[in-house]
């Protein structure tokens, strides 16, 4: 399945745009995240380019969120 969602356009002067998408299935726990930046260059959102969001927040979000899972065989 894959969720689509455009993310605020916080700042104007940056002149690019986020959209966030999950994919997941419902018979695994396996999940992807995609940033998609629309009109950015090749560079770290949130410390060049694109000033919607700030990548290092969105890795640990990422990271805090499966990692802390417990694993069961």
């Amino acid at each position: 399945q894959i969720e689509t969602e455009p993310l605020p356009d916080t700042s104007f002067f940056d002149w690019s745009s986020v959209s966030f998408e999950r994919h997941w299935s419902d018979t695994s726990d396996i999940e992807v995240w995609l940033y998609r930046v629309e009109g950015g260059g090749h560079d770290w959102p949130g410390s060049w380019g694109n000033e919607d969001i700030q990548s290092a927040e969105a890795v640990w979000d990422f990271f805090r969120r499966y990692c802390s899972q417990s694993s069961e065989p």
